[in-house]
């Protein structure tokens, strides 16, 4: 009996975290888009985003020493 009740939640988490995700990228684009008016601002916009994944992918490359 509790079996299922726990299959029951844990089979509502992928719902719960797609809306979650999906209202923090709305809130996050909603925030951003005013900023990108001009062909500049966008061009600055993409070379930070990135840049900031290139970051991350080379951070974690080197702490688990795989290059």
């Amino acid at each position: 009996m509790e079996n299922q009740s726990f299959i029951k939640t844990v089979s509502k988490y992928p719902a719960f975290l797609a809306s979650i995700s999906l209202g923090v990228f709305l809130a996050v684009f909603g925030w951003i888009r005013p900023m990108l008016k001009t062909r500049t601002q966008v061009g600055l916009f993409v070379a930070a985003i990135v840049g900031a994944v290139m970051f991350v992918a080379l951070t974690v490359r080197a702490m688990l020493q795989l290059g």
